[in-house]
């Protein structure tokens, strides 16, 4: 099978080794950094399902089929993307797009997972690394879109690869005489999630690179791609922005220091911190490479075979 026809594609790892440092850490608020949040609004451009990990009976969540993999929801019914499940396929661009290490055992050494504290790559510094919390959270994505039924088939083990995997934007046209077709509880095409992004002690270049990996950035307008059947037309979200608060660390001492500090700021403009994350951390083949994979769709349409 050529690389044409595939669900999905590679990114090249960078000939150079990871610039692993000392990262700014939570025990104060350091000089120069940015502190603050992230309003975003997801938008399902592909149906989403991301499992609870179980199988159940379909009258369980008001279906006809005798089984079906529901999908994460609260006790309401309200479903809903953990926000650790955000967190991971955020990092996944972020790693690609950086020289950042691999987050599993790899025989390429310099891409090694990081093992200290105190050397850790761009990704690690940011999202984390064992033994450290990272810079960032993502709440849970909830939706008050009602779920659907679907189906995906069986998935099988990913073959082997070189590079870092990511599954295409495109639709992929499921087989309808396909055997073993598994009923699904899914977020239906349009569906809307709302989350918030808190982040402190980032780096202007880090807040930057996060923003391109969120989509922000319209000569590389990419899509996140999470949860199950990303080879059969599913997991495609959309994000904007609705609002954002960035503080610098004076900021955050001079509320303290008066009795009439200045209102907070809303961000209008993102071109200063892209601008510093192509300088200090962007990596442009491997984002060249990966907008083409993840490549936001102007017209997207499902079609099936009748």
């Amino acid at each position: 099978m050529t690389d044409e026809i595939r669900s999905y594609a590679f990114v090249s790892l960078p000939t150079n080794a990871p610039d692993q440092r000392k990262p700014q850490g939570h025990q104060k608020f350091v000089e120069n950094c940015l502190h603050g949040y992230l309003e975003l609004q997801l938008t399902a451009q592909q149906p989403i399902h991301v499992s609870v990990g179980i199988t159940a009976m379909g009258s369980d969540v008001g279906s006809d089929r005798p089984l079906i993999r529901p999908m994460m929801q609260r006790p309401d019914g309200t479903i809903f993307i953990p926000g650790s499940s955000l967190k991971g396929c955020v990092r996944s661009i972020y790693e690609a797009i950086t020289n950042s290490t691999v987050g599993t055992q790899t025989t390429n050494a310099p891409y090694e997972p990081c093992k200290g504290k105190q050397e850790l790559c761009p990704a690690s510094r940011v999202f984390g690394a064992l033994g450290y919390q990272g810079l960032i959270e993502f709440t849970d994505a909830i939706s008050t879109t009602p779920a659907t039924i679907g189906e995906i088939p069986v998935q099988h083990s990913p073959k082997p690869g070189t590079g870092r995997k990511f599954y295409r934007t495109t639709v992929q046209r499921t087989d309808p005489q396909e055997i073993s077709q598994v009923p699904i509880q899914e977020a239906p095409r349009g569906a809307v999630f709302h989350t918030r992004l808190r982040f402190k002690n980032l780096l202007v270049e880090e807040l930057g690179t996060l923003l391109i990996a969120l989509g922000q950035e319209e000569t590389h307008a990419i899509a996140l791609k999470l949860g199950a059947g990303k080879a059969h037309g599913k997991g495609m979200l959309t994000v904007q922005i609705l609002q954002a608060q960035i503080q610098k660390t004076e900021d955050l001492r001079d509320r303290y220091s008066s009795y009439h500090p200045a209102p907070l700021s809303t961000l209008l403009s993102w071109d200063e911190y892209i601008e510093a994350a192509h300088e200090r951390l962007i990596q442009s083949s491997q984002l060249q490479a990966l907008t083409a994979i993840l490549q936001r769709p102007i017209a997207q349409e499902r079609t099936t075979d009748e």
